[in-house]
């Protein structure tokens, strides 16, 4: 019997909570804090995904705890995944302030105040495995600022564990039976500080507009995340992963679009990347497919007529909307990803 939408949307929710369920267990590992940090507002989409198909289908969800008490960080940490897509010159403005807090913050751990009044405090520091830029201060503090206003001793632990607690809640409900592959290699990651104000520093090019700068090594960051961190994690053709990819891959290329846009209404900015080669990497875009793998719930009625085998709906979504096999866009989707990456460093790296 061919299955229902809501069978598919069910199928598709469980195999990404099972692989949530199966990172969680790893977090009180050493070397997993930067990863769960790096993954955790795609986590929080996918719970709050969860939340929301629950409920559509009669399940109670009011006893649940980030349901209760952070439903504004459930909704305002679920929008990051959106990167910088919206809202371009508040971006911009909350890109300064981060770095302002940074400044101030790092200043005042420095023993002398010499060192304070000449600026030589360090206000940038990155995460890297294997050579490649994964993560920095700046994108973790903008995509916590709503868990740090917690009040609570740890709050992204606290907030954590609410997390935990909707996935098990979840697990309880609807059971599943999906066997999880990943190595769970977290690798090393090595920490590096700079301070940007410096050019001695080297790390932007000295003649690109600092704002922006950050605004696309933000963007960077998460795509080295999805395409070089992921797959050390889980298999390629994990749902969440390939949900985590699209998703990064999907904003990266609007967030780039939109700052782009920016550059053209404000005479004094000039846009660093160059158009032609972002319309090139741009050529995966599906406002559709993007929709199933931002929510859960799959309305699009003429899925239906597609060859859907159970345990690999997401094959089926993929041949669907982009005529491909599986192996054949997780190919395409990181080739895209490299390119996003590669063009953003050629462009603004010293």
């Amino acid at each position: 019997m061919p299955q229902s939408l809501f069978e598919i949307s069910k199928n598709l929710l469980m195999q990404d909570i099972e692989t949530i369920y199966t990172l969680i267990k790893q977090s009180s590992q050493k070397d997993a804090r930067i990863f769960i940090m790096s993954v955790l507002p795609y986590l929080t989409a996918c719970v709050a995904g969860t939340i929301d198909f629950m409920e559509e289908h009669q399940v109670d969800c009011s006893a649940l705890t980030i349901k209760r008490n952070y439903p504004h960080v459930l909704t305002k940490t679920r929008n990051k995944i959106k990167i910088y897509r919206e809202r371009t010159n508040k971006n911009m403005t909350e890109i300064d302030t981060i770095r302002d807090g940074q400044n101030e913050e790092f200043a005042n751990m420095l023993r002398f105040p010499i060192l304070k009044q000449l600026g030589l405090n360090y206000d940038l520091g990155t995460y890297r495995l294997g050579g490649q830029i994964i993560g920095n201060t700046f994108l973790y503090k903008w995509f916590f600022d709503e868990i740090e206003k917690i009040q609570t001793e740890n709050p992204q632990l606290e907030y954590g564990k609410t997390l935990g607690e909707a996935v098990a809640f979840t697990r309880k409900i609807w059971h599943t039976n999906y066997s999880i592959k990943g190595d769970f290699d977290f690798g090393t990651i090595e920490h590096t500080d700079y301070n940007i104000t410096l050019r001695a520093s080297k790390v932007f090019a000295s003649s690109l507009d600092k704002g922006q700068c950050l605004f696309l090594f933000n963007i960077m960051c998460q795509v080295n995340f999805a395409l070089y961190y992921m797959d050390r994690i889980l298999s390629a053709e994990n749902s969440l992963s390939i949900r985590i990819k699209y998703l990064t891959y999907y904003f990266s290329c609007s967030s780039i679009r939109a700052l782009e846009n920016y550059c053209s209404q404000n005479r004094t900015a000039k846009f660093p990347l160059d158009s032609s080669t972002m319309k090139n990497i741009s050529c995966l875009l599906n406002e559709d497919f993007c929709n199933c793998m931002r929510h859960y719930e799959i309305r699009d009625r003429n899925i239906l007529g597609a060859t859907i085998t159970h345990n690999d709906e997401m094959g089926a979504l993929i041949a669907f909307y982009h005529g491909c096999s599986k192996t054949e866009f997780i190919d395409k989707l990181n080739d895209h990803l490299e390119a996003i990456s590669n063009h953003i460093k050629k462009s603004i790296m010293a």
